[in-house]
């Protein structure tokens, strides 16, 4: 993928979830009601038939149950699946896994404790897992890897990066997990429930990135 089209990507990806978490950020919604309005929010995003220099880009979100004793979350310490699909002559397909937070000035070691066996329940399934931090300034990101070696520092002195770096490292291929991966094509979303229920990830997004059959809107 050209690298001016990824840039254009990643931006808007990150226009959009930083919107949603300033919007959300000291209000009444909870952390796993932001996570499903952000997957809703990437989907219905202006990415959707948006041609970007020649690729075509779609968002496909699913949400798990996340409440009782069997919940999928507590099984895995993942909130968010994440596929990304780049259909091009070097194409590829690439997942991750995140959990999300609310941005805070300090957490009780206990809260620490918890994120991090969050974090290396995330590592057991894939190296490429993050915690999402939601702030009032959009939506930091620290690699779970980090959590879980730092483990008496707070996620947010762990030199977080903005959700558009790291997407775009994705769309660049220097990160991401091809074992985890959603590739396009048709029953796409029982593919990735498939995939899923060997996990019981509790919450998943994909979206795909695929040169242009058609004249959408231009970005």
């Amino acid at each position: 993928m050209d690298k001016l089209a990824r840039d254009m990507i990643a931006a808007a990806l990150r226009s959009t979830a930083d919107a949603l978490s300033k919007d959300h950020f000291g209000a009444l919604t909870q952390e796993h009601q932001l996570t499903s309005r952000l997957a809703e929010g990437l989907e219905r995003s202006q990415l959707n038939g948006l041609d970007v220099l020649g690729d075509w880009v779609s968002i496909t979100t699913q949400e798990f149950p996340d409440k009782g004793a069997g919940a999928l979350e507590h099984k895995t310490g993942v909130d968010l699946y994440v596929g990304v699909n780049v259909l091009e002559t070097n194409g590829f397909s690439k997942g991750f896994f995140v959990q999300s937070k609310w941005k805070a000035l300090g957490r009780p070691t206990k809260d620490r404790n918890d994120l991090r066996r969050q974090c290396e329940g995330m590592l057991e399934i894939s190296p490429w897992s993050y915690v999402w931090l939601y702030g009032p300034d959009g939506i930091e990101v620290v690699r779970a890897r980090d959590v879980v070696d730092l483990p008496h520092m707070q996620p947010e002195q762990l030199s977080p990066r903005n959700v558009g770096d790291t997407f775009g490292q994705v769309l660049a291929c220097n990160e991401g997990d091809p074992l985890w991966a959603v590739p396009e094509g048709p029953g796409k979303r029982m593919r990735l429930a498939k995939l899923l229920a060997d996990l019981t990830v509790h919450r998943a997004l994909s979206f795909t990135i695929a040169p242009t059959r058609r004249r959408p809107r231009r970005f």
